[in-house]
């Protein structure tokens, strides 16, 4: 009897652990609730391929440019020449009202006369010793004078006419008939453009892969973006004190003479190393607040994970990434901002 009772005893122990057992797991259960995957839109990474050529913004400049002036003063008569127009070596430009000089030249040319008359009369008299040697001197230094008077009269009055010095067009008037100018003021302005060069700011990161007489490619815009191949001909040596990069100017023939200075254009500079690697969008880069670069991807498991990247250079609209990234990897591009580690996603 006593024996029956501790069995019934140890058996209603039995039963109240197992009910205490499935409690306690009913209640983990309703603790544990399932996660909603996050919707996300994803990249698989792949590694790409690349010249190596490196994109920069520049100006057409004209191979020559140099501004006509006279080399006296007066007032303009006229101006022969419009902007924009073609005009040949040796062409009249402008000109500038002679009246004044040319009775310079006149007054000089009739002491030149009056003084090479008395010169001969004299040098009759000086060969027959009839004439004191200090006479002849005088004369003969007067007869000098008049033939440099002379012909510094000839030279103003032919100056009163501007001549272009080479071929090419015109980019500027700076005046117009009727203006008074001093020497060396500018009249027009006159550009060669059979070729052109390029001007190209160069960051001082890249200056140094920049070899001279390298080939490259320039695209304008303004023409229907058609490439023109160009030679590297000049590599600056003084970087801009504010943008520190240095100018480099590429040289284009332009026989057709549509390229025109001014026009801005985009430069594709080869360089030293090739951009094969894997490319993703720029923005599926984060920053930790370490400063250290990562990246949302996706595991096998379907649930997201950071990777610390090491990144490079700008391809296109994505950024190299040179380590922590492989290929065939899910990369996290949009959604990531209600992400955290192990959160289940679902590409859309």
């Amino acid at each position: 009897m006593k024996k029956s009772k501790k069995q019934l005893i140890m058996a209603a122990g039995i039963v109240l652990s197992l009910a205490g057992a499935v409690v306690s797991c009913s209640k983990t259960s309703k603790e544990t609730p399932v996660e909603s995957p996050v919707n996300v839109k994803t990249w698989v990474a792949s590694n790409v391929s690349g010249d190596g050529r490196r994109e920069y913004v520049g100006t057409v400049e004209s191979e020559n440019t140099v501004d006509l002036s006279f080399q006296i003063n007066g007032n303009v008569e006229q101006i022969y020449v419009q902007e924009g127009q073609n005009i040949q070596k040796g062409q009249l430009v402008a000109r500038i009202n002679p009246a004044t000089l040319q009775n310079v030249y006149d007054a000089a040319k009739a002491t030149l006369a009056r003084a090479k008359d008395a010169f001969d009369r004299l040098s009759t008299l000086h060969k027959s010793n009839s004439l004191p040697e200090i006479k002849f001197i005088e004369a003969q230094t007067n007869l000098e004078q008049a033939q440099a008077n002379e012909r510094i009269a000839k030279k103003n009055l032919n100056d009163c006419n501007l001549y272009a010095p080479h071929s090419g067009v015109v980019g500027k008037r700076y005046a117009e008939p009727g203006a008074n100018v001093m020497p060396g003021s500018p009249i027009v302005s006159l550009m060669n453009i059979t070729s052109v060069k390029v001007k190209v700011p160069v960051p001082e990161n890249d200056i140094a892969t920049v070899k001279l007489q390298a080939s490259c490619m320039v695209k304008i815009s303004a023409l229907g973006n058609s490439e023109y191949k160009g030679t590297i001909i000049e590599k600056g040596v003084m970087a801009d004190p504010v943008s520190h990069t240095y100018d480099v100017k590429v040289k284009i023939e332009n026989g057709g003479k549509q390229i025109m200075p001014g026009m801005v254009c985009k430069a594709y500079l080869p360089g030293m190393d090739k951009s094969n690697g894997i490319v993703v969008p720029l923005k599926a880069v984060q920053v930790a607040s370490s400063g250290q670069n990562f990246i949302w991807t996706v595991d096998k498991s379907g649930k997201a994970i950071t990777k610390e990247v090491t990144t490079g250079k700008l391809v296109g609209n994505g950024v190299l990434i040179q380590s922590g990234l492989g290929e065939g990897d899910v990369v996290i591009i949009e959604g990531y901002q209600n992400l955290s580690v192990g959160i289940p996603v679902k590409a859309i």
